[in-house]
């Protein structure tokens, strides 16, 4: 077959998977029809999604870890197994115990190990453009809650819980099984014949090819995960408290605030593809530095709007900030092989995306600051406050990178 045809049905296969993968941030969906229909309480079912994302970072880390022993491709067929099993085992669920290790552990775990395999294998057969096929790809990740959650709610309402999860992990186990053999990374032979890096792009970097050691003893490394985690933080203070501070700040209905999420969603997916696109054009620097002004523009305009009742600030600020998480989202595995190397991306890359876990932290504080002053402007101010903290710490790492050279 030819090479570049190849290449581009390789995309559509870790397309289709992370589409697929991505069901996990559809929990919302299951929500309500787990409690009916088991009679758990809301802070249960929340517990599942907290722990089913510790396990996702954690299952990246494990795909670093094996990769350096056995191929991605048979970190997949195991996780196809893992995953179709897990969904399997909580369809007999009768204990939210069970569920939280069926699907929290099992299924996230699983994610996790898929999500790490396909981003460090499919881009490397594209050096040329590496953004663009990496935010591709994380597209259908971030889409998938919008695509499949509507699908699983026709599921749940007319074969109910048990079903819809077989039904699901027999899904998800063909996908992933099938699509393992199609995650191959390209030979020496064939890297020859690939289209090559931008010489810009390739000089942006540290030019060498860091270990994870080598790379937790690097300034880069740190001043990258801290201004990473930030970000993080304020994004998923958005997605966890915009929806509350619509409808008793601004005084919007549920279904209004709801429609508002929808458009944070499909700003977050939209950005993906974005800027991968951005960055294969204009390279590290421009991209952090125009990610870090779409945050400061996004939380400074939301707050405004909060301040002054003004619902249509309030609503661009909110999609603004998830347009800025999605293009972080689509940087962060492009910038680790950019400063840390191809070779040990994998690992790298699953040290780097830790930063799910600490910045996990920012919506519990967000909760805090609004239940002791009882409405949410103070808490949307310092996160508009707190957007300066990255914006520094981009400009010192780009003098690190510099100095490096």
């Amino acid at each position: 077959m030819n090479i570049t045809l190849k290449r581009y049905l390789y995309v559509v296969n870790g397309f289709i998977i992370l589409l697929v993968l991505g069901i996990g941030y559809a929990w919302s969906v299951f929500v309500g029809p787990l409690e009916n229909h088991y009679g758990w309480g809301r802070a249960q079912t929340s517990l599942a999604f907290t722990i089913l994302m510790i396990s996702f970072a954690l299952g990246n880390l494990m795909t670093g870890i094996l990769s350096r022993k056995i191929p991605h491709k048979r970190i997949v067929q195991i996780s196809s197994v893992a995953m179709g099993g897990g969904m399997f085992l909580t369809s007999m669920v009768s204990s939210i115990q069970l569920l939280y290790f069926t699907y929290s552990i099992a299924v996230g775990l699983s994610i996790g190990m898929v999500y790490n395999a396909v981003v460090s294998i499919t881009p490397r057969w594209f050096p040329e453009k590496q953004g663009t096929i990496t935010g591709v790809l994380l597209m259908a990740y971030a889409l998938s809650a919008s695509i499949l959650g509507p699908v699983c709610q026709f599921m749940l309402a007319r074969i109910g819980v048990p079903f819809t999860f077989v039904t699901l992990a027999i899904i998800d186990f063909l996908v992933l099984f099938v699509g393992s053999f199609n995650l191959v990374a390209p030979t020496t032979k064939q890297k020859e014949l690939l289209p090559q890096a931008a010489a810009r792009k390739k000089n942006e970097g540290i030019k060498t090819e860091i270990n994870h050691w080598q790379m937790l003893r690097s300034k880069e490394f740190y001043i990258y995960f801290i201004l990473t985690v930030f970000f993080i933080s304020i994004a998923l203070s958005y997605l966890n408290h915009v929806v509350p501070a619509l409808e008793n700040d601004l005084l919007l209905s549920a279904e209004t605030a709801a429609l508002v999420v929808s458009a944070m969603s499909i700003s977050n997916g939209l950005a993906r593809p974005v800027f991968g696109v951005f960055y294969d054009k204009t390279g590290l620097t421009l991209s952090l530095t125009t990610l870090s002004f779409i945050y400061i523009f996004a939380t400074w305009t939301t707050y405004f709007g909060l301040w002054s009742r003004t619902t249509s600030l309030m609503i661009i600020g909110a999609c603004g900030v998830l347009f800025g998480f999605g293009g972080q989202g689509a940087l962060m595995p492009t910038i680790t092989r950019n400063l840390f190397g191809e070779k040990n991306f994998s690992m790298n890359f699953s040290i780097v995306s830790l930063v799910g876990i600490v910045g996990s932290v920012g919506p519990s504080i967000i909760g805090i600051i609004q239940a002791a002053h009882g409405n949410y402007q103070l808490a949307y101010l310092m996160l508009a406050i707190a957007t300066v903290i990255p914006a520094i710490l981009i400009q010192l790492l780009l003098f690190f990178i510099k100095r490096r050279k």
